[in-house]
């Protein structure tokens, strides 16, 4: 079983870190087409987009793949279809609400909540992606219930790949026409993007053997719909996806509250408002898309973690809930410390490499231990909702936004900090709900201080890499040809300083990394032939 987590988690990380590199790569001549004043729009208009897609997905796909799994441990074949079928017509339902009511409602959300006309673009451009995502994650909670981690990796990154190449090309070409509609070009990549990957999810349905040729799946799962059978259904999906779209609300209801906020704000320490968009672009458009990154690999065990603790559950298998949820946990400590570490200590070399913009680093920096906190909050929310405890991490979230909330909104007024006040709020707000979902997973599941305090060596470990990259960079940048390889030499120089470091110290054990598929078991035969294993 952890085996199988281990390899659903791998799949969808590799997924994630292929998007997550295709996102970074889109930002740098995205941010060079419309500058920091296009991304501040971009910014301003996706918050909007994720609040009203959430609304309309509903938590529907984590339903679906737990119930999915839940009905595969119990032997109910027939039941897991009829599962996706509901989901699939309620999200088409829903999806398609949401998305008219975004396209008509641009104009007042622009005048009266934005404050700044030129987004009305944007929100109009974005506004069907919600309908064609929406029946999207239906089908890629499905595959996930069936533990079909490569029907959603596939997916995911032919989706982001042309979301990146419409965005790119659109903004390009329509930028010449002023910053608005370079902005709204690129966020009508989200709906060719979500086009592409529903039109891959159909296309593997029969690829994968989860029915009988794409007509004869439909017309099955169509067989199963019965109004009688189908409303307590409806209702046992809301019971568990009303709590978890609660909390995948928190986070786009902060952004979008940072984005009316900490312009507005910073227009009060005396910013134009030409020049608080352009801030806000490096806060969110860069900076925190930086910090994002290396949380590829808790959200990949995030959406592995669901269905393995809900079948282990259901099995009443808890020692296996608990040894599954202390792997996953060590492994994400394990990747964000160093993340974290690295951002802080590179952090306007980054920017500057990536976005041409120094300036951005500053938010960066304080911005970076949230890597750590928003990597822990996303595998513990997962956790207890894999359990049966969906209403905790919302309730935790909260904390949190509220806190970032209060934070901002004084901090960013003040003259001597702005932007910077932005990403202590945030960075803190990542912090508060990571606590209070530690505390409810220690009250709730239980985890062995032996599995806590593996945490130590990672720690110990990227705080020496930091040390190293600090103390040998200057002499890099001497011995590279130019500043961007200078920079990527350190890069390197911290990755592979971080991994002896950690191995020899014991930080990793070879059963990680056995447990890693495909090149796992070749390097824990290499590490422990030379005597470094644990």
């Amino acid at each position: 079983m952890a085996e199988r987590l281990a390899k659903g988690a791998a799949i969808l990380m590799a997924a994630g870190v292929v998007s997550k590199l295709l996102g970074a790569f889109y930002r740098i001549p995205l941010s060079r087409i419309i500058e920091a004043e296009g991304m501040g729009l971009y910014e301003m208009a996706y918050p909007i987009y994720s609040l009203l897609l959430i609304m309309a997905v509903s938590g529907v796909p984590i339903a679906v793949s737990k119930l999915v799994s839940e009905q595969i441990a119990q032997g109910k074949e027939k039941e897991r279809l009829r599962v996706f079928a509901v989901s699939l017509v309620f999200l088409f339902i829903t999806g398609s609400f949401f998305s008219g009511l975004m396209y008509f409602l641009a104009e007042p959300i622009s005048y009266g909540f934005l404050g700044d006309y030129r987004v009305i673009y944007s929100l109009r451009a974005i506004s069907p992606a919600i309908l064609i995502v929406s029946l999207m994650a239906a089908f890629r909670g499905y595959f996930q219930g069936l533990r079909i981690m490569s029907a959603t990796a596939i997916s995911q990154v032919t989706e982001q790949f042309v979301r990146v190449i419409t965005m790119l090309a659109l903004a390009y070409v329509l930028v010449e026409r002023g910053i608005a509609y370079g902005a709204a070009g690129a966020t009508f990549g989200a709906v060719t993007g979500g086009l592409s990957g529903l039109i891959i999810m159909l296309l593997l349905i029969p690829l994968y053997g989860v029915g009988p040729g794409l007509l004869n799946f439909f017309k099955a799962i169509l067989s199963t719909l019965n109004l009688v059978r189908s409303v307590p259904l409806v209702i046992r999906l809301l019971s568990i996806a009303i709590p978890v779209s609660l909390g995948a609300l928190v986070m786009p209801v902060m952004q979008t509250l940072d984005a009316m906020i900490i312009p507005q704000r910073l227009q009060v320490a005396g910013f134009s408002p030409s020049e608080a968009t352009h801030l806000y672009g490096y806060l969110s458009g860069m900076a925190l898309r930086l910090v994002s990154l290396p949380t590829t690999l808790s959200l990949a065990l995030g959406y592995s973690l669901v269905p393995a603790l809900a079948e282990s559950t259901a099995l009443k298998k808890f020692d296996l809930v608990r040894s599954q949820l202390g792997k996953a946990i060590r492994l994400t400590f394990i990747f964000s410390i160093p993340s974290s570490v690295g951002l802080f200590v590179m952090a306007e070399r980054l920017t500057l490499l990536l976005f041409g913009y120094e300036g951005a680093g500053d938010p960066l920096r304080f911005l970076a231990a949230g890597t750590i906190f928003l990597s822990f909050q996303q595998v513990s929310a997962s956790a207890l909702q894999g359990t049966g405890y969906p209403v905790l991490p919302v309730k935790n979230l909260c904390y949190g936004a509220l806190v970032n909330l209060v934070i901002n909104y004084y901090l960013t007024a003040i003259p001597q900090i702005g932007i910077i006040g932005g990403a202590i709020g945030t960075c803190t707000g990542f912090l508060v709900a990571s606590i209070f979902n530690f505390k409810d997973i220690k009250g709730k599941i239980g985890l062995s201080n032996t599995q806590l305090g593996l945490i130590r060596k990672p720690l110990l470990s990227a705080v020496a890499m930091g040390a190293i990259i600090t103390y040998f960079q200057p002499i890099l940048d001497n011995l590279a040809p130019n500043f961007s390889v200078g920079t990527v030499m350190g890069m390197a120089l911290g990755a592979v300083s971080y991994g002896i470091i950690l191995i020899t110290c014991g930080g990793i054990s070879t059963d990680d990394l056995e447990s890693i598929p495909k090149i796992g078991p070749g390097i824990a035969g290499f590490i422990k032939k030379i005597g470094l294993g644990s």
